[in-house]
């Protein structure tokens, strides 16, 4: 009886110290073949013009696997790690390192512009594509037109104002610093339409037939008060007496024809004279 005792308590001993040995070394296997995951993090983000974007990204259980952000509609990548792999500056990558095998991966986008707005993926470079997509919204107010135009041609000017959750309720012209209005400026026209896919009013300035007097400063500004302006500059040339490409003058050119003409005239008659010349000398020997 106690023979069997001993054996038996001799199994459950090897047993019990057996056991957190296998346990162990499993939890050591499954703590290096857990797969990276995504954390939850905003997929939205909304940023004013010229302000810093940042498009979150947090992983838990990178391991030595990279971390690649692209653009969607685009077949290059922008970073791979923390290097940036396009000439723009101003992309760069934020990372940082935390507990439980956590490390950020942010996208910084400084000094944004509107043509920055679109989808961006963040990217762990496995066999099997892992992603995440984060949709950026560049909010603000932005005028273009052309800075240079001719004299007599027409002057365009698009004010494109977007308040992000909510469009813009209206948008003012100035001309160098003076308010914009039909009385005053006959010959300026504006239209304003919303456009409800992309959350904006736009609005186009526009003169038909351009004058020196139209040359200065253009304002437009939101009813949030964001501004945004451009200098146009109607040149003048004296194109009346030279064609364009050629740089000379047509009394320049008339004085070549004229030139070349009596040329071939004077040409013609010193060959005449030595004609007769010599038919001369002969009848006389």
């Amino acid at each position: 009886m106690n023979v069997t005792l001993w054996i038996l308590l001799a199994v459950l001993g090897v047993y019990c110290c057996l056991t957190p040995a296998k346990a162990g070394r499993s939890a050591f296997k499954n703590k290096y073949r857990a797969r990276p995951t995504f954390l939850s993090t905003p997929k939205n983000i909304t940023v004013r013009v010229g302000r810093l974007a940042k498009l979150p990204c947090s992983i838990k259980h990178l391991g030595t696997k990279q971390v690649a952000w692209g653009r969607m509609g685009e077949d290059h990548f922008l970073t791979i790690g923390t290097f940036t792999w396009v000439r723009d500056k101003r992309f760069i990558v934020e990372h940082k390192m935390h507990e439980n095998h956590i490390s950020d991966w942010n996208l910084l986008i400084r000094n944004v512009t509107k043509e920055y707005s679109g989808i961006y993926e963040c990217q762990i470079t496995t066999a099997k594509k892992i992603s995440r997509h984060i949709h950026l919204n560049v909010v603000g107010i932005v005028l273009r037109g052309s800075k240079y135009i001719d004299v007599g041609d027409p002057i365009s000017l698009i004010c494109n104002a977007t308040g992000g959750a909510q469009i813009p309720e209206e948008i003012d012209w100035f001309y160098e610093g003076d308010k914009i209005d039909s009385y005053k400026y006959p010959n300026i026209l504006i239209t304003k339409y919303r456009s409800l896919t992309d959350q904006s009013l736009i609005s186009e300035l526009m003169i038909d037939r351009s004058t020196t007097r139209d040359s200065g400063m253009y304002i437009c500004r939101s009813s949030e008060r964001e501004v945004d302006s451009r200098k146009v500059t109607v040149l003048v040339a004296d194109t009346s007496n030279v064609k364009r490409g050629t740089g000379k003058s047509s009394s320049s050119l008339e004085g070549v024809r004229h030139g070349g003409a009596s040329g071939l005239c004077s040409g013609i008659t010193t060959h005449l004279v030595m004609f007769l010349s010599i038919l001369f000398l002969q009848r006389v020997s």
